[in-house]
């Protein structure tokens, strides 16, 4: 009797835990399908652009937040593709803060993150996606002041704090896609993983870089290569800003040939390293670069022409396949409000410039080096036919001394 009673109460507290999993999965199913449309339609009409969710969940007592499909859709103006698209997220919310307005979340996992980011000419002017997304942000700053709520204690105005201690990013992807050009200027990077960490909003000082940014992954699109980006940010600011370090290895140069369109020169094999540190303040972009080219294999382009930058295109290939590594400096700086400034362009403008300032000086130094041999080799020869020139006067007089003293002798021994 004992034993059928244990076995009941086991079996009650199994049937117990299973219909609290369950009312606690119902509640947070049911609390996820109230706030979905409410967060869509709110984050729709800030951005001005369409957001959707999907599978959203809230567990007020543990906190939990997970949203099983998450998209913002480009501008109108662009393609009709999302502009961020996340397959997966998952939060933890410290439930007792949200009393004091504080949103405070320890960490955010966000899987497979696709980011796309597309620049197209539109009224006459350039303009990417995410530049569109923050004018829009602005705006609606300007047209909605958030409302404050009153303090009882102080009299003083109060606003929502929310702090993110860590953002995780497993598998996801950047995309950068122009359409301005015909030209495949297409970047992609792909796995991206990595962490953003210590997001507060409002942004505590406006000047200080307080955020620790770290992703890594692989490079390119038909051969990745490894890569990594790191260093400081405040991209929660009114005037956003970073100081990022990165670098790109043992990259394939052909797989990014036209940035040697228009040369005359077409690129079949070689590698690159590129180190890149950029700054960004006050809406200026300011990069440091350092290129390095390594066992490059050029030929003459489609289009036949006889010189480039005022020398003979054979030598200037021959001189570039011989170079073991060439490294380049490749300075890139504008204003982001210029409409005409875009990274890319002014990365590719500046490379050409930096690659011709080292070819021109570097066959002119050649140049000037073998003029100089030869003019020693001249110098050598005039020293020489004067030497052969000094040995024959030196014969010529010894024979004619040795003439005149033995013709007497000759002459003597006749007359005996």
């Amino acid at each position: 009797m004992k034993k059928k009673r244990y076995v009941f109460l086991v079996y009650f507290f199994l049937l117990a835990v299973i219909a609290t999993a369950w009312i606690y999965a119902k509640r947070a199913r049911l609390l996820g399908a109230t706030l979905q449309p409410i967060i869509e339609q709110s984050l729709s009409r800030v951005l001005d652009m369409q957001v959707k969710t999907d599978g959203l969940h809230f567990d007020p007592v543990s906190g939990e937040i997970s949203c099983e499909h998450f998209t913002i859709m480009n501008p109108r103006e662009f393609s009709r593709t999302p502009h961020i698209d996340l397959s997966r997220i998952s939060a933890w919310v410290n439930v007792r803060e949200l009393f004091h307005k504080k949103v405070i979340i320890d960490e955010v996992v966000l899987g497979r993150l696709d980011y796309r980011m597309e620049r197209i000419m539109f009224d006459g002017n350039t303009r990417s996606n995410c530049r569109v997304m923050s004018w829009h942000i602005k705006d609606f700053r300007k047209r909605h002041p958030a409302p404050l709520a009153s303090n009882s204690e102080t009299g003083s105005r109060e606003k929502w704090q929310i702090e993110i201690k860590k953002i995780m990013i497993w598998d996801g992807s950047f995309y950068y896609r122009n359409r301005i050009t015909s030209e495949d200027d297409d970047l992609q990077f792909k796995p991206l993983h990595g962490h953003l960490m210590n997001f507060t909003f409002p942004a505590r000082d406006e000047k200080t870089l307080n955020q620790d940014v770290l992703l890594e992954g692989s490079f390119g699109k038909e051969h990745s290569v490894p890569f990594q980006i790191l260093g400081k940010a405040n991209l929660t600011a009114s005037n956003i800003g970073f100081d990022l370090t990165g670098r790109i290895s043992e990259g394939p140069v052909n797989e990014y040939r036209h940035y040697w369109s228009g040369l005359g020169v077409r690129v079949k094999d070689g590698a690159f390293t590129l180190d890149v540190k950029a700054d960004y303040k006050n809406e200026y972009f300011d990069a440091t670069n350092t290129l390095e080219l390594k066992s490059l294999k050029l030929s003459p382009g489609k289009t036949v022409v006889s010189q480039i930058w005022g020398l003979p295109i054979v030598a200037v290939i021959k001189f570039l396949e011989s170079e073991k590594m060439i490294k380049l400096h490749i300075p890139v700086h504008g204003d982001i409000t210029d409409p005409e400034f875009e990274v890319s362009q002014a990365f590719r403008k500046a490379f050409r410039v930096s690659l011709k300032q080292h070819t021109r000086s570097s066959l002119g130094a050649l140049k000037e080096g073998t003029s100089m041999i030869a003019s020693g080799a001249t110098k050598a020869s005039e020293k020489i036919i004067a030497g052969v020139g000094a040995v024959t006067d030196i014969v010529s007089a010894t024979t004619s001394e040795l003439k005149q003293q033995v013709l007497p002798s000759n002459q003597a021994a006749g007359k005996k």
